[in-house]
């Protein structure tokens, strides 16, 4: 059932793309559908890089700090910004940065369709060939 939940969030990007949404319609709608699928506080696109170096969701669904590993099993998502790299062609295009409650509680295919709706701004923006620069906050 939960899977199920965690799909519709993909499947609503998806469905927005299909219908012929703009580069940055696509950006928004994804950090919305973040913020729904991990229970964020905040979410944004950033085309900057982070400033120090902090939390990232990795494409295989782990969290990693550096060279650690997070482990959102039993602590749940860090209270720092987590980043989520954005990327189309091998070419990074900004970050998702992500706001939690320290400790939120999320399960590793919640990571996964995270990373797939990030993939999926990714797409939107390179498809619109143009540099988007956009900063939510």
């Amino acid at each position: 059932m939960q899977q199920r939940e965690d799909l519709a969030h993909v499947q609503a990007i998806a469905e927005l793309m299909a219908a012929g949404a703009g580069p940055d319609e696509v950006v928004e709608a994804v950090a919305d559908e973040l913020r729904s699928l991990l229970g964020l506080r905040e979410c944004w696109f950033d085309t900057s890089r982070a400033e120090r170096p902090g939390p990232t969701i990795d494409r295989n669904g782990n969290v990693s700090w550096g060279r650690i590993w997070w482990g959102v099993d039993t602590l749940g998502l860090p209270g720092k910004e987590i980043t989520i790299e954005v990327e189309h062609d091998v070419r990074r295009l900004g970050r998702y940065v992500l706001v939690a409650e320290a400790g939120t509680k999320v399960r590793r295919d919640q990571l996964l369709a995270a990373v797939t709706l990030a993939d999926q701004a990714g797409a939107a923006l390179g498809a619109g060939g143009v540099p988007v620069a956009i900063v939510r906050h």
